[in-house]
C-alpha cells in the first residue's frame, strides 16, 4: 500500500507542474505602433494596472472643482454599475477557486451503525443481538496529464483578471460621464440666464417695431421679422429647459440619488496645453483598462482551446478505498483501484467542442484587434479635438471681444440719440450671443479633454 501512495503522490506532483500550453496570439495585421509589444504572458498574472484613486486625482487637477470632486467620490460609492462589476468579480472569483478545487484529490467520508435481532427458533424470549460499527474514506483522483483541468483552471483565473479589469474600466467612464453631465448642467444653467435676458430684449425689439410701424417708419415686414426672432427664441428657451431636465435626471441616475447640491456657476478657468503626439508607444494602449479586459478575456479563451483539446486524450484515474469495523477485534480492508478510459463514441462530441473553443479563441483575437484599432483612433480623435477646440476657444473669446467694443460703440450712440432703441437691443442681443456661443466652445472645450482623459485610460500626462 505504501508502494502505490508513493506512485501516486508522484504522479498528483508531475501532474500539477506540468506547464500550460503555451498561448500564441498572433500580432499580425495589428497596428504597427504596437507591433514591440509581447502580446503572449508565459505566466498567468494579471496586466499591471492603475488605483482608481489615480484616474480620480488626474480629473481633480485636471478641473480643480470642489463640489465636481464631491460628485465623483459620490459616484464611486453609490453608483449600481459599479456595484454590479464587484459582484461580477465575486462570481469570477468564486468560479478560480472551484476551478482550483479540480485538481485536487476528492475525499469522502462515511461512518455506518447497524444492530442485528436474531430470534433463534422463532423465540423472542431468546435474542441475540449483534452490533456492527464501520468507518471508511474513498479517495478520487483524475491524474491530470494532459493539461485539461490546470487549463480550465488557468482559463477561470484569467476570466477573474478581466472582471478586474472590467471594474476599472466601468469606473473610468463613470468618472467621465460624471464630468460630462456635470459641465452640461452649468452650461445649460447659464445659457438659460442669458437666454431668459434675450426674451425680455427680443420682447422690447418687437413693441418697438411694432410703434415704428405703425408711425410708418418701418415696413410692416420688419414687424413679422421681430415677431418669428421672438418666437425662435422662446422656442430655443424651452428646448434649454428640456435639455436641463433630462441632463439633471441623468446625473441622478449615475449617483443613484434622488437630488443634487447647489451647482456653481461655469467659470472658464484655463485648462492644461496638450501636444500631440508624433509616435504613439503600446503601453498608451494597454493602460486602457477595456483593452486590459479583451486581452485577460483572449487568453481565457485560449486556455479553454487548450482544455478542449486535453479532453480528447485518454484519463487516468486513481480510486482508493479504506474500511474499518470498529468492534473486537478491528479489522481493516482498503483497496486501491486505477483506470485509463479514453473517449471513443463521444469522440465526436468532444472535436466538435474542442472546434468550437477553438473559432471562440479565433473571434476575440479579432475582438482584440478591433477593441485596438479603435482605442487607436478615439486617442487620436480626441487629441485632434483638444487641439481644435482650444483654437475655436480663441476665436470665441475673440468674437466675444469684439461684441463688446461694438456694443460699447452703440451705447455710446444711442444715449446722443444716432440709434433708435431697436438698433441697441438688437446689438446688445448680439453681445448676448457671442457669450452663448462661448459657452458652447468652452463646454466642448471641456469634453474634449474628458473624452481624452478616458481614451487615455484615465491618464492624460498633460504638462500645464
Amino acid at each position: 500500500m505504501r508502494i502505490c501512495l508513493s506512485i501516486a503522490l508522484v504522479l498528483f506532483c508531475c501532474a500539477c507542474n506540468l506547464p500550460a500550453q503555451n498561448v500564441h496570439i498572433s500580432t499580425e495585421n495589428l497596428p504597427k505602433a504596437l507591433s514591440p509589444h509581447p502580446f503572449l504572458i508565459e505566466r498567468i498574472t494579471p496586466l499591471e494596472s492603475r488605483d482608481v484613486a489615480v484616474m480620480y486625482n488626474e480629473l481633480d487637477a485636471i478641473f480643480d472643482d470642489s463640489t465636481l470632486t464631491n460628485l465623483l467620490e459620490i459616484a464611486l460609492i453609490r453608483n449600481t454599475d459599479i456595484a454590479i462589476a464587484k459582484e461580477r468579480i465575486l462570481q469570477a472569483q468564486a468560479n478560480r477557486n472551484a476551478a482550483w478545487g479540480n485538481l485536487l484529490p476528492t475525499l469522502n467520508v462515511s461512518a455506518a451503525a447497524g444492530k442485528n435481532h436474531d430470534f433463534k427458533n422463532n423465540n423472542p424470549n431468546v435474542d441475540s443481538t449483534t452490533t456492527t460499527k464501520t468507518i471508511g474514506a474513498n479517495l478520487a483522483w483524475e491524474i491530470d496529464l494532459f493539461g485539461k483541468n490546470i487549463a480550465a483552471k488557468n482559463a477561470a483565473e484569467q476570466q477573474y483578471f478581466a472582471t478586474l479589469s472590467s471594474l476599472q474600466n466601468t469606473q473610468l467612464v463613470l468618472l467621465a460621464e460624471i464630468c460630462n453631465s456635470y459641465f452640461l448642467l452649468q452650461n445649460i444653467a447659464s445659457n438659460l440666464e442669458i437666454s431668459a435676458k434675450n426674451l425680455e430684449l427680443y420682447a422690447q425689439i418687437l413693441d418697438a417695431v411694432r410703434l415704428m410701424t405703425e408711425s410708418g417708419t418701418l415696413d410692416s415686414t420688419y414687424l413679422f421679422d421681430a415677431q418669428d426672432d421672438l418666437t425662435n427664441a422662446q422656442i430655443a428657451y424651452e428646448q434649454l429647459k428640456t435639455s436641463r431636465v433630462a441632463a439633471y435626471n441623468a446625473l441622478l441616475v449615475l449617483l443613484d440619488q434622488k437630488s443634487l447640491p447647489q451647482l456653481p456657476t461655469m467659470q472658464h478657468k484655463a485648462l492644461p496645453k496638450i501636444t500631440l503626439l508624433s509616435e504613439l508607444p503600446a503601453s498608451v494602449i494597454l493602460q486602457r483598462p477595456d483593452i486590459k479586459a479583451q486581452l485577460h478575456t483572449l487568453y481565457a479563451a485560449a486556455y479553454n482551446a487548450d482544455s478542449a483539446q486535453a479532453a480528447l486524450f485518454p484519463t487516468l484515474s486513481l480510486n482508493g478505498s479504506l474500511q474499518s469495523a470498529l468492534q473486537s477485534p478491528t479489522t481493516f480492508t482498503g483497496q486501491i483501484l486505477g483506470s485509463l478510459t479514453a473517449p471513443l463514441l463521444n469522440r465526436a462530441a468532444l472535436n466538435a467542442q474542442a472546434e468550437s473553443t477553438r473559432s471562440v479563441l479565433r473571434e476575440n483575437e479579432h475582438l482584440l484587434r478591433n477593441a485596438i484599432n479603435t482605442a487607436l483612433s478615439e486617442i487620436d480623435n480626441a487629441l485632434f479635438d483638444v487641439q481644435s477646440n482650444q483654437k475655436q476657444l480663441t476665436h470665441a473669446k475673440q468674437r466675444l471681444r469684439n461684441a463688446e467694443e461694438y456694443f460699447s460703440f452703440f451705447s455710446a450712440r444711442y444715449e446722443v440719440g444716432l440709434i433708435n432703441s431697436r438698433e441697441f437691443y438688437s446689438n446688445q442681443v448680439s453681445l448676448n450671443n457671442a457669450q452663448i456661443a462661448i459657452n458652447e466652445t468652452y463646454l466642448r472645450n471641456l469634453q474634449s479633454y474628458i473624452t481624452l482623459f478616458k481614451a487615455f485610460g484615465g491618464q492624460i500626462n498633460a504638462q500645464n
